[in-house]
């Protein structure tokens, strides 16, 4: 019933957990507002937040996680076969990567950062911090920035 618009298999660094975390991605435009003027949440974000709920609701019904577990152990496998990869970081000391079950972890990309106002870039922190561990909003903007950070990509001028 539900599709998400990407899905990250990875693990989680500087954890003592051997499970895999599942990133679960909502992709929403970056040209809609995403507070109102007087503070609000959109009925955009508040549409794009509700996927996320939809998806963890769904998760933790009656056998859902299991026939998630079986679909991602069944996805890892065709890679590796079709690829002819090997995931290094998939614990091989357990049957599989999956037997200790998994994280879930959403991430909402909506808008765009330089659209803010300050009002509504503290909201954004405020929102992030009140919504659970595993829940990010983040903008178009923050989301490229965490990249160059992350992959330690350097900007260059020709």
């Amino acid at each position: 019933e539900f599709e998400a618009d990407f899905m990250f298999i990875g693990h989680a660094l500087y954890s003592p957990m051997i499970s895999p975390v599942l990133t679960f991605v909502e992709i929403e435009r970056s040209n809609e507002k995403l507070f109102t003027r007087q503070g609000d949440p959109t009925a955009f974000l508040t549409h794009a937040l509700r996927q996320v709920q939809d998806w963890k609701q769904w998760m933790n019904g009656s056998g859902n996680r299991s026939f998630l577990v079986d679909r991602m152990r069944s996805i890892v496998g065709a890679a590796e076969e079709r690829m002819g990869w090997e995931f290094g970081w998939l614990d091989r000391s357990t049957p599989d990567a999956f037997s200790h079950g998994f994280t879930a972890d959403f991430l909402v990309v909506a808008g765009r950062h330089a659209e803010l106002s300050v009002r509504d870039m503290i909201r954004l922190s405020q929102m992030n911090e009140s919504l659970s561990p595993h829940t990010r909003l983040m903008t178009y903007d923050k989301v490229i920035d965490r990249l160059i950070e992350k992959f330690e990509i350097r900007r260059i001028s020709l």
